[in-house]
């Protein structure tokens, strides 16, 4: 059973009582922790047969109620029809909704890392509601906790939602956190294809920095293959690796050369650079091709 202790800035005990309210007074918070609510017919069912058991968390607002914690419930509570609920009423501020709301989240695990990262990085950056040793206080984790989550944001953006969707545990992102960028994009892809657990992407991580045979890094190279063609296999994961990464670095360029406003030389600098990574994929492309014929051949 989840226990939720809501605190106060103030000494002053605020209101705090169980009201029935239709669900037409509810209204969304906008500042939403879940990316998704997932599938709710198991809990909706659950409530069905033993009715709500924990009251849905709501604060009075201008008109109506905001909706402060239990997003599931109420949505389970409005496929099944009703038209009241039991909730929680309670006098919170901005940075007091939030805080009860990521607690219940975090207490219930219904978070996975990179939500709770930017929930942590909205609290601390976006709204300057405190540091991270206030806010690990404030949801009852360690500074060491909230820290190793922040650092995950500093994963490219594509693979954190490729991370998000495939439910990869926080002890394996950290492994990879401060490796080139098409180097990330290769383990993850690894790991998620191979359902590798955080142990075995840290071995691979670390014959990676300390290892010089490349056979070490690619597990699914066919062994039966002979001396020569494995060597141009793992030759041709290896040029993908490195396709993979300057297409990211071309993509990075067009957004700065976009974000510079005047014609000037930076303008001019970037874009050479630009055309010097573009001329360097189309090389990559045909020394890939060629690889896959000798391949084909063999």
């Amino acid at each position: 059973m989840i226990c939720l202790a809501i605190k106060f800035s103030s000494d002053a005990k605020p209101p705090v009582e169980i009201k029935s309210i239709g669900l037409e007074e509810i209204f969304l918070s906008g500042k939403t922790l879940r990316t998704g609510l997932g599938e709710v017919k198991e809990l909706a069912d659950s409530i069905n047969k033993f009715g709500l058991l924990h009251p849905i968390v709501l604060r009075p607002v201008k008109v109506g109620f905001e909706l402060v914690s239990g997003n599931r419930r109420f949505e389970a509570c409005s496929q099944l029809g009703w038209r009241y609920v039991p909730c929680l009423v309670v006098e919170l501020n901005d940075r007091e909704a939030f805080e009860v709301a990521l607690t219940e989240n975090i207490q219930r695990k219904t978070l996975n890392p990179i939500e709770e990262a930017k929930a942590f990085s909205m609290y601390a950056t976006d709204f300057g509601w405190g540091g991270l040793s206030y806010l690990a206080k404030q949801i009852g984790k360690s500074p060491q906790y909230v820290s190793q989550r922040l650092k995950l944001l500093s994963l490219p953006s594509d693979i954190l939602g490729k991370l998000e969707k495939s439910g990869i545990t926080p002890s394996l992102l950290r492994e990879i956190t401060g490796l080139e960028d098409g180097v990330q994009r290769s383990i993850v892809e690894m790991a998620v294809n191979n359902n590798f657990s955080s142990r075995h992407v840290g071995r691979l991580v670390k014959k990676l920095k300390n290892s010089s045979n490349p056979f070490e890094f690619f597990p699914d190279v066919p062994p039966f293959r002979s001396g020569p063609d494995r060597h141009l296999l793992v030759a041709n994961r290896l040029l993908k690796r490195c396709l993979m990464a300057l297409k990211y670095a071309l993509s990075e360029f067009d957004d700065a050369i976009n974000d510079v406003e005047d014609e000037g030389k930076i303008r001019e600098l970037l874009m050479k650079q630009r055309r010097n990574i573009h001329d360097q994929i189309g090389i990559l492309l045909k020394s890939k091709k060629r690889l896959g014929t000798l391949l084909q051949e063999g």
